[in-house]
């Protein structure tokens, strides 16, 4: 997996998948939060995201109050959103 960040944006390639994974992803996302308050996160080829991470995002933008886009290149991941009922909550789109 490699993260890229473009000014408010996040951008994942390759899948989430070991621990390791999900713990750089969720520094990022929380060194990104102590700037934006609005994150963007584009995910282009994983098709699952571990539940520590769908936890932090949600932690955040329950609690924290934070906002997050999410810009889903994998239907499937997608479906994964709808089927958690976060979709709207998370911002999720098509990309």
């Amino acid at each position: 997996m490699k993260l890229h960040i473009k000014n408010s944006k996040l951008i994942v390639e390759g899948i989430v998948k070991t621990i390791l994974d999900s713990k750089n992803l969720i520094d990022k996302l929380r060194e990104m939060y102590d700037t934006y308050d609005t994150v963007t996160l584009e995910i282009k080829d994983s098709f699952v995201l571990p539940s520590s991470v769908i936890g932090y995002i949600n932690k955040s933008v329950m609690k924290d109050k934070k906002h997050i886009k999410i810009l889903a290149h994998d239907k499937e991941l997608i479906d994964l959103f709808d089927m958690l009922s976060l979709t709207k909550l998370f911002n999720v789109e098509k990309y």
